[in-house]
């Protein structure tokens, strides 16, 4: 079997990576490298409370998961995995603010929300686009419009890149703006 890192699959942790993502991402790297390759590895990819459930749990179920994927998917799924209820209410709720650009980069928004929304079962490009689109700042959606029914559509990864070139000058233009505003404020007291 070829030796594997763990970043060639994906570091899991809960906090930050939807359990399905995780999951898909190591069943691909198997169908590349085989099942014992992926098996090998898997245990050094779990950080913070994955890290710990897997501490914790009893041999025989370490044993089981040892064997197979199959047993991986099982037992992640049934402590980490969310209802698509509840991954499609987060999602909903995710949204990117310049307001809070320090804490959730545009990067981390993107990678945050289609996490979520995969887990929530909506894999469709055209709907992954409009919901990223609806969770952005009033500001990015003015720059980087969408239609539905136009010929050039964006695909996910395109929408993505179109989002991200103008990310830094629509902030520039909301800072300017907020200070203008502020002077006017200021102004009329």
């Amino acid at each position: 079997p070829v030796k594997l890192k763990p970043e060639d699959i994906m570091i899991f942790d809960p906090e930050e990576t939807g359990v399905r993502t995780f999951i898909l991402r190591f069943q691909q790297i198997s169908h590349i490298y085989g099942e014992e390759s992926v098996l090998m590895v898997l245990p050094r990819c779990l950080r913070g409370e994955a890290l710990e459930w897997h501490i914790g749990l009893e041999p025989e179920t370490i044993q089981d998961m040892n064997e197979g994927l199959y047993f991986w998917e099982t037992e992640l799924l049934k402590q980490f995995g969310k209802s698509r209820q509840q991954a499609m209410q987060e999602a909903l709720y995710l949204r990117y603010r310049f307001s809070n650009r320090h804490t959730l980069s545009i990067s981390s928004y993107f990678t945050r929300k289609i996490a979520l929304l995969r887990e929530a079962g909506i894999n469709d490009q055209i709907q992954l686009v409009h919901h990223l689109f609806d969770g952005l700042e009033a500001q990015l959606q003015v720059t980087c419009p969408i239609d539905e029914f136009a010929d050039d559509f964006p695909t996910l990864n395109e929408f993505r890149r179109k989002v991200k070139n103008q990310e830094a000058s629509s902030f520039k233009l909301w800072s300017l703006q907020r200070q203008a505003a502020y002077n006017l404020q200021i102004l009329r007291s």
